[in-house]
Order: C-alpha cells, then structure tokens, then sequence
C-alpha cells in the first residue's frame, strides 16, 4: 500500500510529494469521502486556488479555534496531556512537529495512493 502526500509550498521550500504511513493515508482518504464538498480557497503566499483540509460552511476553520477548542478535545480523548514544557499544544506546534515526522520518517507504505 502506497500512501503519498502532496505538500504544498511552505516558508521554508517548495511543495514536494512525501510517502506516509497507510494509517494516516486510510484516516485522510475517509475523512475526504465524508466530508461536505467545499469551495477552494486562494493561498495567500501562492496567489493559487487550493483544498483546505479544514474547513467547513464554505470557511476556513480558524486557529483560535483549533487550538482553543479541537486540540484539548483531542488531547482529553486520546489522554495525553495539552501542554508541556513548551506550553500549550497549538496546531502550528503540532503541524511543524508531525510536518518534520512525516518528511524525516521512513516509508513503511506500499499500495493506496492518496493526496
């Protein structure tokens, strides 16, 4: 099972195609099949229309809200704790620290492709 993510451009480099773990892969490619349609959104550092994973009602889903609302629910649910030395668990914490797991990570995929 292959499973591939495409990472779009970010501040520090340009976009690039990552293998990642099956259950990551089966988790996202069930999550779009569910998901309402939504409009794309215009990436303010591209200029370009893109799919935003989280969005929802036509609108972006806001990182106040993910940090203040969906982190700790998810932290509650899967025990672990919200904070740490470094503070509060936010999305960009996260992003970055599983972002760095995902392209350091080594391929244990082999079958579904998925984006």
């Amino acid at each position: 099972m292959v499973c591939l993510l495409d990472v779009p451009m970010h501040k520090t480099g340009t976009a690039f195609t990552k293998s990642v773990d099956p259950i990551f892969g089966q988790a996202l490619g069930a999550w779009q099949a569910i998901r309402p349609e939504q409009p794309k959104f215009t990436d303010r550092r591209i200029g370009e229309l893109v799919d935003l994973l989280f969005a929802t009602r036509a609108r972006k889903v806001s990182s106040a809200y993910t940090d203040n609302t969906v982190i700790p629910m998810l932290c509650r649910k899967a025990d672990v704790p919200a904070a740490d030395v470094r503070g509060n668990i936010t999305s960009h914490r996260a992003r970055s620290t599983i972002a760095s797991q995902l392209y350091n990570g080594r391929c244990h995929v082999v079958g579904w492709v998925g984006a």
